[in-house]
């Protein structure tokens, strides 16, 4: 009996805490204990995906970044597959890049823009909480997004949910299509 070569992929979406309250030098003197440094937690963070991609090369990955005051995405495999042709500023195609690298470059990026907004803000010297709520709502419409591209019959009930997570985010999921929903 053949089997379909899809039975066997999963989708994993990782959710980063970047916190810089959490992950900062103040976190050391608050909390009181050394602990894991972020580089080791992103290190190990790559290795689980590194792992989950040994298991079957065809898994999907998508990686969120939490901060304090913005959550945004960091590596989605679906949309990275898409747009395999593009070139880069260092004239690499994107396939030519590893994905840890791919990963590595966003999260400075978004970790430099976390830093920026906390320095902006006039009340930094509070501890702020993640903006978990943020990154679960997108993490739900990649979730949905990929449900309805593999089931089309639950099109108008999962496509209702995910405008709305989509519209209270503020944020475009990738791989999200237009619908007609009847």
């Amino acid at each position: 009996m053949a089997r379909n070569p899809t039975d066997d992929v999963s989708q994993v979406v990782l959710l980063l805490d970047v916190n810089p309250f959490f992950w900062g030098a103040d976190a050391e003197r608050l909390n009181g204990s050394v602990g894991i440094t972020f580089d080791q937690y992103f290190q190990h963070a790559l290795m689980f995906l590194n792992g989950i991609l040994l298991l079957n090369h065809t898994n999907k990955i998508v990686v969120i970044a939490t901060g304090s005051s913005t959550c945004g995405f960091l590596y989605d495999s679906t949309a990275t597959e898409n747009i395999s042709e593009s070139i880069t500023s260092k004239g690499k195609t994107k396939s030519q890049e590893s994905r840890s690298e791919l990963i590595t470059q966003s999260m400075q990026e978004f970790v430099s823009k976390e830093e920026e907004a906390v320095k902006a803000n006039p009340d930094s010297s509070k501890v702020q909480y993640s903006n978990f709520s943020g990154s679960l709502a997108m993490a739900l419409c990649c979730i949905l997004s990929t449900l309805l591209f593999l089931n089309e019959s639950s099109r108008l009930l999962l496509g209702s949910c995910f405008l709305v997570a989509w519209l209270e985010i503020g944020h475009h999921c990738h791989g999200y299509r237009e619908t007609s929903l009847v």
